[in-house]
């Protein structure tokens, strides 16, 4: 059969990841601990150990591979599953050449898997497009592509919660289920001591096939209102601007009547005027300097705009604030903030420096994200950590967790800043109860609102826009599941279920408003005091 085929010939597995006991295989911790530690032995221990062990597994191969043998002591109940296998292994033993695209799809061996080189995926292209043919059974065989994660021991001293797993692109029929898969290879990696990880393995949908459940409706209803705002609001500043120019096109069109009515006008009577038998030239100069038009003196686009707004009911405001061309020009129009220095003059803002800060952090933030997402899919994680950890320019690496300590600096220094001048005019502790309702409100809907719509996108949408062997597009091996069971505790996730957080990244956000809503309010009051 050839999953016996396959697995013994390569004993394929895939990328190392650090997985906590119950976490998806993929979240945001994975890999974070074997960049940073994977100098030490402990670490090293599972790559070298199964790196030995290879040529372990090819005892025996030979007559476990006997077609016959095969088909008589299979152990699934699936006999489509089992007639599709044999006939593959048939039509490889006769060196067909559409079978031979079976072992050319599994994943195989490459070189340096003491230094992390256990990526070995495959081509998951080509096994979702083999179309083999059974002549036993006279139909077609297609392929379907599986990840297959396999536990290596770890070292003892390493903490109980963290397992080092192995994954195995493989590539079987598509009449057979992932449970066949895991029987399969719970007989094959019984004879080299290791073991498969049901709750992980799994098998790829093809694009496009994933079933669509209610919350892909909903992401996909909340993307629709809101493509529909951005064209009914881009719509209306369209045809706003419209009318700007036509008024603006009929000033000037009347403004150059005008001008050539009293140039004529002018120019006849200067035919009259005769000095010393010569006409005077004062006809083209005078008739020039008419002609010639003078400043369109009328509203600009963003006035002419407010001004039509103005007449307009709520609700045509409120979708004028969508519009997408007028609300991109707005960005690229705004100007450095000033303040009135003691002097009375206008002077840049100090704190413009913040700007170069934020741009600086942001750089740094997304070059240690880069790094460490790009763990999950390499295939020289420890040779590149043991090279580079003892480099000084790694530090920025190293240090990337402390970046966002930027972030919370400035967004404490700017809610003192634009806060304490407001406090020192509240008297009495209703106004000062009402401005920090105030203040919450603000905070909470500038979040929020974006947030949602990225959680929602996240969680409904993305698992049917991607679509690759590193990807399972299986809610429940990501951190999508964890959203979907707690999406309510967004704010709250460091306290509440803070092992299954949803969209990871996002725990600044909870950081940063509970710092904005809970300690400011103390912070600054007693400040005042």
């Amino acid at each position: 059969m050839l999953l016996f085929l396959l697995t013994f010939s390569h004993l394929v597995f895939l990328p190392p990841h650090i997985i906590a006991e119950n976490a998806p295989i993929y979240s945001y911790e994975n890999g974070l601990l074997l960049t940073l530690h994977s100098h030490d032995l402990k670490i090293q221990k599972p790559f070298i150990d199964i790196a030995r062990s290879i040529q372990n597994t090819f005892v025996g191969i030979k007559p476990t591979l006997d077609p016959q043998q095969l088909e008589a002591h299979l152990v699934i109940n699936n006999s489509a599953c089992v007639r599709d296998i044999v006939s593959v292994i048939y039509g490889i033993f006769r060196l067909n050449e559409e079978s031979i695209k079976w072992l050319d799809a599994a994943g195989k061996i490459v070189p340096g898997i003491e230094a992390g080189g256990i990526n070995w995926i495959g081509s998951m292209e080509l096994c979702q497009n083999i179309t083999d043919f059974n002549y036993a059974l006279s139909h077609h065989v297609k392929g379907k592509y599986c990840s297959a994660f396999v536990k290596l021991p770890t070292d003892e001293l390493l903490p109980q919660k963290v397992t080092i797993e192995l994954n195995y692109g493989m590539c079987i029929p598509t009449s057979c289920t992932k449970d066949d898969l895991v029987v399969l290879l719970d007989i094959v990696l019984s004879r080299v001591n290791l073991s498969l990880d049901n709750s992980t393995t799994f098998c790829h949908e093809e694009f496009g096939s994933v079933p669509k459940d209610g919350w892909f409706w909903i992401s996909i209803s909340i993307l629709i209102i809101v493509i529909v705002l951005l064209l009914i609001g881009t719509t209306i500043d369209l045809i706003i601007w419209s009318m700007w120019k036509y008024q603006a096109h009929t000033i000037l069109y009347n403004r150059l009547v005008d001008s050539v009515n009293s140039s004529e006008s002018l120019a006849s009577s200067n035919e009259s005027v005769i000095v010393s038998g010569e006409n005077i030239q004062e006809e083209n100069t005078t008739g020039e300097s008419d002609v010639v038009c003078p400043e369109l003196n009328s509203l600009s686009y963003s006035k002419y705009r407010f001004k039509i707004l103005s007449n307009m009911n709520y609700g045509i405001k409120f979708l004028a604030l969508y519009s997408i061309p007028y609300n991109g020009w707005h960005l690229f129009q705004l100007k450095p903030s000033t303040i009135v220095n003691k002097s009375g003059q206008l002077c840049e803002n100090p704190l413009l420096c913040l700007d170069g800060i934020r741009v600086l952090t942001m750089i740094w933030i997304i070059y240690g994200h880069c790094i460490v997402y790009s763990i999950v899919g390499s295939n020289n994680t420890l040779f590149y950590a043991q090279t580079h950890l003892r480099q000084w320019s790694f530090q920025a690496m190293v240090g990337a967790p402390l970046s966002v300590d930027a972030f919370f600096f400035m967004s404490g220094l700017l809610t003192t800043y634009l806060t304490l001048p407001k406090l020192r005019r509240i008297c009495s502790w209703k106004n000062w109860f009402k401005f920090w309702c105030s203040f919450t409100f603000h905070r909470i809907v500038r979040l929020t609102p974006a947030y949602l719509l990225v959680l929602l996108l996240y969680t409904g949408l993305f698992i049917h826009g991607y679509s690759g062997p590193l990807y399972p597009q299986n809610p429940e091996l990501t951190d999508v599941k964890f959203c979907r069971a707690h999406w309510w505790a967004t704010y709250l996730n460091n306290f509440i279920y803070a092992d299954e957080v949803c969209m990871g990244w996002s725990w600044y956000l909870s950081d940063e408003l509970q710092f904005s809503l809970v300690l400011a309010p103390i912070f600054l009051s007693l400040l005042m005091w």
